[in-house]
């Protein structure tokens, strides 16, 4: 039971992280990507509680405790079920509408999404929806500079050094969809 509360502490802490991680990319999914940390959160702090509700029924040498401890735990058991299914019932629909999401950021590219993109192009390290033509594509052939693998960045005109449009050596080539 002890190695259960230690799981449900960190359940609750990777949906803490990932619950902030997320705040940096909600500019392309608005609420549709903090529902999985949310559930990390509450999963966690269930399977917490259930755990220290099994130890201290165990302490007291309780059954009615141990028996509330096995039907919570079965509950527990129940809702990781689900999320599951649940996630694998609607992955292709989140990919379809993320893609079309990214692909509306790219095509308006005004500062609030140009600002989104350069911090999925850095922290991702990544360029584009698939690749970089998906910015020469839709931004009068021009790739951002946030594109540019750092080393790269000429400081005069925040470009690539020497770098014509689509110089695929000089910019990132993961894809934001796979880099994450």
């Amino acid at each position: 039971m002890v190695p259960c509360v230690g799981v449900g502490l960190i359940l609750l802490v990777a949906g803490i992280v990932v619950l902030v991680d997320v705040n940096d990319y909600q500019h392309f999914v608005q609420d549709r990507l903090m529902a999985p940390p949310v559930v990390l959160i509450v999963v966690g702090s269930l399977v917490f509680l259930v755990a220290s509700l099994g130890c201290y029924g165990a302490i007291k040498e309780s059954p009615k405790l141990l028996n509330a401890f096995a039907v919570f735990l079965l509950i527990v058991f129940l809702i990781e079920i689900a999320v599951a299914i649940a996630a694998i019932a609607f992955k292709a629909d989140l990919q379809d509408a993320l893609r079309k999401q990214l692909d509306k950021s790219i095509a308006r590219h005004n500062n609030a999404d140009m600002a989104a993109w350069n911090s999925v192009h850095r922290n991702m390290m990544c360029c584009g929806i698939q690749e970089p033509k998906d910015w020469y594509d839709n931004l009068n052939q021009t790739i951002p500079a946030s594109c540019c693998k750092p080393d790269l960045i000429e400081p005069e005109t925040n470009d690539c050094k020497n770098a014509p449009p689509l110089f695929m050596d000089r910019y990132y080539q993961n894809m934001a969809l796979k880099a994450g």
